[in-house]
Protein backbone atom coordinates (compact mmCIF):
# COMPACT_ATOMS: atom_id res chain seq x y z
CA UNK A 1 0.00 0.00 0.00
CA UNK A 2 0.98 3.27 -0.75
CA UNK A 3 0.64 6.81 -1.12
CA UNK A 4 1.60 9.29 -3.48
CA UNK A 5 0.72 12.94 -3.51
CA UNK A 6 1.84 15.66 -6.72
CA UNK A 7 1.98 19.04 -6.05
CA UNK A 8 2.18 21.07 -9.29
CA UNK A 9 0.61 25.00 -9.60
CA UNK A 10 -2.74 25.21 -11.48
CA UNK A 11 -0.94 27.07 -14.37
CA UNK A 12 0.71 23.06 -15.43
CA UNK A 13 -1.31 21.55 -18.07
CA UNK A 14 -1.88 17.53 -17.75
CA UNK A 15 -0.72 15.57 -20.32
CA UNK A 16 -2.58 12.27 -20.08
CA UNK A 17 -4.57 10.10 -17.05
CA UNK A 18 -7.64 12.38 -15.45
CA UNK A 19 -7.50 16.02 -15.27
CA UNK A 20 -8.64 16.07 -11.78
CA UNK A 21 -7.61 17.24 -8.13
CA UNK A 22 -7.99 19.36 -4.93
CA UNK A 23 -6.92 22.75 -4.62
CA UNK A 24 -4.63 23.18 -1.91
CA UNK A 25 -3.60 26.68 -1.81
CA UNK A 26 -4.54 29.53 -4.32
CA UNK A 27 -7.13 29.82 -7.18
CA UNK A 28 -7.75 27.07 -10.27
CA UNK A 29 -6.53 29.47 -12.67
CA UNK A 30 -6.85 29.14 -16.24
CA UNK A 31 -8.85 26.08 -15.12
CA UNK A 32 -6.72 23.12 -16.63
CA UNK A 33 -7.63 20.92 -13.49
CA UNK A 34 -11.61 19.86 -12.79
CA UNK A 35 -11.30 19.86 -8.99
CA UNK A 36 -12.66 17.01 -7.11
CA UNK A 37 -15.61 17.08 -4.22
CA UNK A 38 -14.39 16.86 -1.02
CA UNK A 39 -16.33 15.34 1.85
CA UNK A 40 -18.21 17.38 4.82
CA UNK A 41 -17.60 14.68 7.40
CA UNK A 42 -16.51 11.08 7.85
CA UNK A 43 -18.50 8.63 5.27
CA UNK A 44 -19.78 11.47 3.66
CA UNK A 45 -21.90 9.38 0.73
CA UNK A 46 -21.40 12.28 -1.77
CA UNK A 47 -17.71 12.37 -1.06
CA UNK A 48 -17.39 8.70 -0.81
CA UNK A 49 -19.44 8.15 -4.75
CA UNK A 50 -16.55 11.15 -5.52
CA UNK A 51 -13.72 8.82 -4.58
CA UNK A 52 -15.04 5.50 -6.31
CA UNK A 53 -15.47 8.03 -9.14
CA UNK A 54 -11.74 8.98 -9.61
CA UNK A 55 -10.50 5.49 -8.45
CA UNK A 56 -12.42 3.66 -11.48
CA UNK A 57 -11.17 7.15 -13.95
CA UNK A 58 -7.80 5.73 -12.72
CA UNK A 59 -8.38 2.13 -12.91
CA UNK A 60 -10.02 2.44 -16.82
CA UNK A 61 -7.09 1.69 -19.67
CA UNK A 62 -9.25 3.58 -22.04
CA UNK A 63 -9.63 6.79 -20.06
CA UNK A 64 -5.91 6.73 -19.97
CA UNK A 65 -3.81 8.00 -22.44
CA UNK A 66 0.30 7.59 -22.38
CA UNK A 67 2.40 10.68 -22.75
CA UNK A 68 3.89 9.03 -26.55
CA UNK A 69 0.04 9.51 -27.35
CA UNK A 70 -0.01 12.98 -26.26
CA UNK A 71 3.18 14.59 -27.37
Amino acid sequence: LGISFACVPTEAKPLSGPRTGILIAGENHPGHWALNKEPAFDLDPIGLAELKSVQEAYRDPTSTKLITEVL
